[in-house]
């Protein structure tokens, strides 16, 4: 590939919990931007880019987008390699720009075989400022069956787990 002039963005993200009706989902919120352009190779470039973003920690995530007239190319890590962080679910292959949530109840699913989800009957929560979903804890209240995830990429469906499920839709003793 040629070593010309090469657009370089680099994001950086603080890691922060947002409550959507009932339903907790870590979001990445900007934090700091930079922009510049550089010569060589893009390859070379996204590496070199971030391996001294890593050793800045200016945030929790920061993402290296390096873009040339042909491809764009897009490396994101956490800063603190070493620290494992538990029940964390990938919500998108990378961070994508959180438009809105849409909680569907346990009475909204249909009976215990079935779960089968109109969009229209979402309860819709707007996210406070600019936040961007990819990798974080999702917490769901036991009352919500699923959460609809809508982002400037396309929109995600979070089922609650199947052990949950089964002990909410238990049936009633007594009859």
């Amino acid at each position: 590939m040629a070593k010309g002039k090469v657009r370089v963005r680099v994001v950086w993200y603080k890691i922060q919990e947002e409550d959507y009706g009932g339903v907790l989902i870590e979001v990445l919120k900007p934090v700091k931007e930079y922009l510049t352009e550089e010569a060589g190779d893009p390859v070379d470039v996204i590496l070199r880019v971030s391996e001294a973003s890593s050793k800045a920690s200016t945030g929790d995530y920061f993402e290296v987008i390096v873009e040339d007239r042909d491809v764009k190319r897009i490396m994101g890590e956490s800063p603190r390699r070493g620290q494992r962080r538990r029940s964390v679910e990938r919500i998108f292959p990378r961070p994508a720009k959180l438009l809105r949530v849409g909680i569907l109840r346990v009475s909204q699913a249909g009976d215990e075989g079935g779960r089968q989800f109109r969009v229209e009957d979402a309860e819709w929560h707007a996210p406070r400022g600019e936040v961007y979903v990819y990798e974080g804890r999702v917490r769901i209240d036991e009352g919500v069956a699923a959460v609809i995830v809508d982002t400037d990429a396309g929109r995600e469906i979070i089922v609650r787990g199947r052990s949950r499920r089964r002990k909410l839709s238990q049936p009633h003793n007594g009859s």
